[in-house]
């Protein structure tokens, strides 16, 4: 939610807030567990139900961290902590439950590995981008982060006890901005600034081998969100100008597409 100050006085920008869904005899009844005002735009939201553990990402490069005080009570989180490491917007987060290191790029080109333990934050820079970071991806079965950026570029490597090793760096055909980026088992769906779609094949990872499948031009719009319908072979697009647009990948081609 966001909302702008017209009045003058300190008002949020946004706001975090936990629901609870059940369905009871042909309805949806939807409870609100917990919300949380922020005074800065909050910009990416990351969830670990192992650990119970929110952490937020906000335009300034700050990560707020919050943790329930009891386990499955969604209605008592406590402030555990702020990240104050990076410059610029959030734009990726990834949380290790198992040792709760806490990964988080952002357009600031920086790409941090953050301790959590103990509530002793401390942190070790992973690498130093060219451009700005746009969106960050965890494989967990091959121990891989894969990043995208404003340039294009997507990147994939693996980070071991605080070292890290380049896989493969893959300048896409978008040549734009990468919006962003949806892993879906054995693909990377990317979108640009300029409306294009392209679907990465990572199949062969383990042997270096990626490469990219598709490349589609979709109405020359930012894209703003991807979804993936297995099914129907049918990527769904969201863009700047609220146009909901479904692509067919059989036909490389699109459906039908719904204003919002």
């Amino acid at each position: 939610m966001i909302r702008n100050n017209f009045s003058g006085k300190k008002i949020a920008l946004s706001y975090a807030y936990i629901y609870m869904y059940k369905e009871e005899i042909n309805k949806l009844i939807i409870n609100k567990l917990w919300e949380k005002p922020f005074f800065v735009r909050a910009e990416i939201i990351y969830f670990d139900e192992n650990k119970e553990i929110l952490c937020i990402g906000n335009e300034e490069g700050k990560i707020h961290i919050f943790k329930t005080k009891t386990k499955g009570d969604f209605q008592q989180l406590e402030n555990f902590g702020e990240l104050s490491f990076h410059n610029k917007k959030i734009t990726g987060l990834y949380l290790n439950p198992e040792n709760l290191e806490l990964y988080s790029c952002s357009s600031d080109c920086m790409f941090f590995v953050s301790d959590l333990k103990d509530k002793v934050f401390s942190k070790s820079l992973i690498y130093n981008n060219i451009s700005g970071f746009t969106g960050l991806k965890y494989i967990k079965k091959y121990n891989i982060f894969i990043t995208c950026d404003e340039d294009g570029f997507i990147s994939v490597f693996y980070f071991n006890n605080f070292h890290y090793s380049f896989l493969k760096n893959i300048q896409t055909t978008i040549l734009d901005k990468i919006n962003y980026m949806l892993l879906f088992e054995i693909y990377i769906f990317i979108g640009g600034n300029n409306g294009a779609i392209r679907v990465i094949d990572i199949s062969n990872i383990e042997k270096k081998e990626i490469k990219e499948l598709k490349s589609s031009a979709i109405f020359e719009s930012k894209i703003n969100c991807i979804a993936y319908n297995l099914q129907n072979d049918e990527i769904i697009i969201g863009n700047e100008k609220g146009n909901i647009i479904f692509w067919n990948n059989k036909i490389n081609n699109y459906i039908y597409s719904l204003k919002a």
